[in-house]
């Protein structure tokens, strides 16, 4: 099966063998927009590409696009953390919405671990004037042992991670935290959280796929999400708003998703199958203005010989 593109936009037709008789394909979309007059338009620059193999993007690594499908809709918000006017400035929740769903992080000005007759404590977090909400910020980093460095393996270039309490007194604690495991002790190893681009072959994506009896891999769509598991909303379509708080002076800022719909036709000789590309991924670049949306639609089909198979993909009308 070939794909004619008439998008402009980069896309790519994925195929496999199911077996001797059946074939899986998937169509992936990725439009790059930015924020003019008060709506998303698509950008002259389509930086966000379509890949088989992962890439680095705009914003760090990006896995590659050759899956079949993922479950739910990636949710990534690339921005720095920033307490609105008047508000609290040492702790800032960082929280999107869309529709019902809801998440995010919370995120901490500085702080370290201080000693008190009661043992370590963590100090009062210092005011924020900006965090970046990168994995730097997050729970994680290295530490030495005999020697050498002995990194935190689910995080290595984080920080917060400590072998011994001597070592972590009068050391930094992370800046992002999960809402629902804070650090208390400086001994606690939570699992880092974020709410941009989830790092490459992070444990975290995983550990929630395993069951705890027989420690099997849940092998579902969930395995192949990039967002942070917390950060994975149940859906999105065009025109539905995307609220942030926590990333602007403002308070909570509002965008609609772009209405634009994208329409597959698939030929099998005479049989036409025609189909509108739900969205799988939205990624805000807040500093930019930009978004990014990705959109995909898995299908199988069966192999005939000498059959005419043909992929078209365009903008939908109306």
């Amino acid at each position: 099966m070939r794909l004619t593109n008439e998008t402009g936009f980069p896309a790519k037709l994925f195929r496999t063998s199911i077996d001797k008789d059946r074939l899986a394909a998937s169509l992936a979309l990725r439009v790059t927009y930015e924020w003019r007059d008060g709506q998303f338009v698509p950008c002259a620059e389509q930086d966000w590409i379509v890949s088989a193999a992962p890439w680095d993007s705009p914003h760090g690594p990006m896995p590659g696009d050759e899956i079949f499908y993922r479950d739910g809709v990636d949710i990534f918000i690339m921005a720095a953390a920033k307490p609105a006017k008047d508000a609290r400035t040492d702790v800032v929740d960082v929280e999107a919405r869309l529709g019902t769903w809801r998440g995010g992080v919370r995120v901490f000005g500085e702080r370290h671990w201080r000693r008190t007759d009661a043992g370590l404590v963590a100090s009062a977090p210092a005011p924020i004037t900006t965090v970046p909400l990168t994995m730097e910020r997050a729970f994680g980093g290295k530490t030495k042992w005999d020697g050498l460095d002995v990194p935190y393996a689910l995080n290595p270039e984080g920080k917060g991670f400590y072998f011994d309490a001597a070592e972590a007194e009068g050391k930094p604690l992370a800046n992002i935290e999960d809402w629902a495991a804070p650090v208390r002790k400086w001994d606690d190893r939570p699992m880092p959280v974020g709410v941009g681009l989830c790092p490459p072959g992070f444990g975290g994506k995983l550990l929630p796929l395993i069951d705890k009896e027989t420690h099997e891999v849940n092998i579902c769509g969930r395995l192949f999400n990039a967002a942070f598991p917390a950060m994975i909303a149940p859906a999105a379509a065009p025109g539905d708003v995307l609220s942030v708080r926590g990333i602007s002076s403002t308070g909570e800022v509002k965008f609609p998703l772009p209405p634009a719909r994208y329409e597959v036709t698939l030929s099998f000789d005479d049989k036409v199958i025609k189909r509108v590309l739900p969205i799988d991924q939205l990624g805000l670049d807040y500093a930019q203005k930009r978004m990014f949306v990705s959109y995909r639609y898995p299908f199988r089909y069966v192999l005939h010989p000498r059959q005419q198979r043909h992929c078209v993909l365009r903008r939908k009308e109306g």
